[in-house]
């Protein structure tokens, strides 16, 4: 109770409320955008077990919505916070609510605060951060991995963390919509006590594998390594679609708006 207490000084609970609203909106949302989002079967989500972080290249304004949702589905149970630029939370303070925490980039005071909140925060139990970890928009082809020193120092302070890598990338296959492919490493990152310099080479390394793996399926095309945990508007329109529809209805059969079976049709 009283690391609980302390975390909440510091920094207030996510808002259950807020978060009720917040879930299925965004849900609805990345539906409305995407054709799918989909998480490797060989790189799910990990049971967590003490204080975690999980953090993610940054390939897009998208990251922090796909992040939010996949800690919602499978860790309702869990608090996360998150970093975000100390001008972006004062101008939509209400995601403060949400978990968020504001921290001034390229600056030592936000790199201070960082270390600061997020290792009080950490001590809480079931309690993580979630991190765009290279602290910039960066292609996911970009090599070699880069990221901020913060979360190195952090773990070097506290040695009981552990690290997760989240590779997000953001694909075209067959639909008019993108794809969002997700991949998590299923061998954290501890601290071992060695220097700053390897264990931040250990992140970074951590990171970049999960990438190249990711890429490899998403170069593949092929949905059957993956679960699709978000499914969203196939077919070119509702209008566009309505001749295949009718032509579905009058013989009985269900119409399918993806792509891949107009070609299987074919």
């Amino acid at each position: 109770m009283r690391r609980n207490a302390e975390a909440s000084a510091v920094l207030p609970a996510p808002s259950p409320l807020l978060l009720a609203v917040a879930e299925p909106y965004l849900r609805r949302y990345a539906a409305k955008h995407f054709d799918s989002v989909r998480i490797a079967l060989d790189g799910p989500m990990p049971a967590l077990d003490g204080p975690t972080v999980l953090y993610a290249n940054h390939a897009s304004w998208w990251d922090p919505v796909v992040i939010l949702l996949l800690i919602r589905r499978h860790y309702p149970d869990w608090r996360f916070h998150g970093p975000i630029d100390a001008s972006a939370l004062r101008r939509y303070p209400w995601l403060e609510r949400l978990g968020l925490f504001g921290i001034e980039p390229e600056s030592p005071r936000g790199a201070a605060r960082f270390l600061d909140v997020a290792g009080a925060l950490l001590h809480a139990p079931q309690t993580g951060i979630a991190m765009t970890a290279q602290g910039r928009f960066a292609d996911v082809r970009e090599r070699p991995v880069t990221l901020k020193r913060g979360l190195a120092v952090l773990m070097g302070n506290r040695p009981d963390v552990r690290a997760i890598p989240l590779a997000i990338e953001y694909v075209f296959w067959n639909e008019r919509l993108p794809e969002v492919l997700v991949r998590c490493g299923q061998s954290p990152v501890r601290a071992a006590g060695e220097p700053l310099e390897r264990l931040q080479a250990r992140l970074e390394s951590g990171l970049e594998h999960e990438l190249d793996l990711l890429a490899r399926d998403a170069v593949a095309r092929d949905p059957c390594r993956f679960e699709r945990v978000i499914e969203g508007r196939q077919g070119v329109g509702w209008l566009e679609d309505l001749p295949l529809r009718m032509r579905a209805l009058a013989r009985g059969r269900r119409f399918d708006a993806a792509h891949s079976a107009v070609e299987r049709r074919h």
